[in-house]
């Protein structure tokens, strides 16, 4: 074989390699709008009396490169897209999804998030995380609300999380980075929620408040739980939100009033009310009951 030839053959397969290694990994990346796409989010009862403008996102430059995150996990292996687009996008879906009505009119409420710290956790039986960010909404050129957002999450066993989620989105499979950064960011959406929803009360037409779970305020407010079950593997929705699955160490709740449910193939779900007071340290033991055939 000439030197030429051999030269063509070498750069064929170079970029047989690349266009093999990009079609890979945008098949096993995935974008938090396309996620979120796959769920099915409760509508306002009542539509919200004012258009909201969405600015973009603010990440700190402390917390990683060019808009992503980096401490332990990284966004980038979460998401194809920067943390501040993913965010972005995805917050786009979510507000339209839920019912609100987004615009730039200067009449519009406008709404400002900054991600102000990002921490992650790998240790034995303790993988996860705290997101911390800030929500300021104003209105006519005023501020009307400003106030701390905050997600925790920690899990005993990656592996179980990234297939209770692949399954919970239909997916071949999925990174632990996807299921952490997205559960924590969909905690951030409904936490927003709440914040216009709270601000919008104040407001000439009455607004519903959505049953969504309200971050506790610069991570202070906060109660520790642990589930385990008989059998184990059972899928834990918090609050109607699959957060887990059993056993379960220290998941990080915020104070009040929450639902329990553990679902499993085969046996009836159990399902169990609990009060979150700050700084408790709780154990469920759950002894699940076959189904009836």
């Amino acid at each position: 074989m000439s030197v030429g030839r051999s030269l063509k053959f070498l750069l064929e397969l170079v970029v047989m390699i690349a266009v093999g290694a990009s079609s890979l990994e945008a098949a096993t990346s995935h974008t938090m709008k396309e996620l979120l796409s796959t769920q099915h989010f409760e509508r306002l009862e009542t539509p919200f009396p004012i258009p909201v403008r969405l600015y973009p996102i603010g990440v700190s430059e402390t917390e990683g490169w060019n808009g992503s995150l980096d401490d332990r996990w990284h966004s980038s292996d979460a998401f194809r897209g920067t943390y501040a687009e993913e965010f972005m996008e995805g917050l786009t879906y979510y507000l339209k999804a839920r019912g609100f009505d987004l615009s730039t009119s200067k009449e519009a409420m406008q709404v400002r998030v900054t991600i102000d710290r990002f921490i992650g956790r790998k240790r034995n039986h303790d993988d996860g995380g705290d997101l911390k960010g800030t929500l300021v909404l104003r209105l006519n050129g005023k501020e009307i609300l400003k106030k701390p957002l905050f997600e925790s999450l920690s899990y005993t066993d990656e592996s179980s999380e990234c297939l209770a989620f692949a399954k919970q989105f239909e997916l071949p499979e999925v990174q632990f980075p996807t299921v952490l950064f997205y559960r924590l960011t969909a905690g951030f959406y409904a936490s927003i929620v709440q914040g216009i929803l709270d601000a919008g009360s104040d407001l000439d037409s009455p607004v519903p408040s959505p049953p969504v779970r309200t971050a506790p305020p610069e991570g202070k407010e906060t109660g520790l739980l642990t589930i385990e079950s008989n059998p184990d593997t059972a899928e834990i929705y918090l609050d109607s939100r699959l957060v887990a699955t059993t056993p379960a160490k220290r998941l990080r709740l915020s104070v009040g009033n929450h639902l329990i449910t553990l679902k499993k193939a085969g046996f009836a779900d159990w399902v169990r009310e609990l009060t979150v007071l700050e700084d408790s340290d709780l154990t469920l033991k759950a002894t699940l009951e076959k189904s009836q055939p």
